[in-house]
């Protein structure tokens, strides 16, 4: 819930009028959802925004404090046992870090409880790590490749879609959401906003020169 409200946000920056106001529906399921890793994307994504947008720098300080208070006293995200499970993902990463262990092993080889919980974690709960440690290195390639060519073209009129993406990859960098269908499809329909966006940019300023 919190990474599908989330992930909906940003496309409610883009009502005009008293439709604005709708951004409240997911603002709320973000709160109620309570969890620790959507106030951090939230809170990510709309540093970003204010940044590109109103050259705003100052919600910094108010999103940390956030972070702070929300980790404390409504949801604390259990980081030792996510490290844990990543060094566990790096170090079969290793095994097999050419051409990955293949989709879907991780469940076969992580079928046993971890020894820090006793439990089996079907997911590495980093979605980019999952994907290194089942695709091998040319995921991280094609993952940078991606996302340097995509900052370095963006400029503040791609900020909304780019909000999206920056929020993603931190609801992801700490979770699973390309794992479960609908929060992966909104987040593909990002990509592909922003990837179309930038390439009609291109063709754009190539007409104009």
């Amino acid at each position: 819930l919190s990474a599908l409200a989330a992930y909906c946000m940003p496309a409610f920056l883009a009502l005009k009028g008293k439709r604005f106001l709708l951004i409240l529906i997911p603002l709320v399921g973000i709160i109620l959802a309570r969890q620790f890793l959507g106030i951090v994307a939230l809170g990510t994504g709309a540093i970003l925004y204010l940044a590109v947008v109103h050259r705003m720098y100052w919600p910094v300080i108010p999103v940390v404090i956030t972070a702070v208070l929300w980790n404390k006293y409504i949801d604390a995200p259990g980081v030792n046992y996510r490290v844990y499970v990543w060094k566990q993902a790096i170090a079969a990463f290793k095994e097999h870090w050419l051409m990955g262990a293949g989709i879907g092993h991780w469940k076969i080889v992580f079928s046993k409880p971890m020894a820090i919980d006793n439990k089996v974690w079907l997911t590495t709960h980093n979605d980019f790590l999952q994907m290194l440690f089942e695709l091998g290195i040319g995921a991280a390639v094609i993952f940078a490749g991606y996302f340097i060519e995509v900052i370095a073209k963006a400029t503040r009129d791609n900020a909304i879609p780019l909000m999206a993406l920056v929020m993603i990859v931190v609801y992801s960098s700490a979770s699973f959401p390309m794992y479960i269908a609908p929060t992966a499809m909104i987040a593909i329909t990002w990509v592909g906003i922003i990837t179309i966006q930038v390439k009609e940019r291109e063709k754009l300023c190539l007409v104009i020169v």
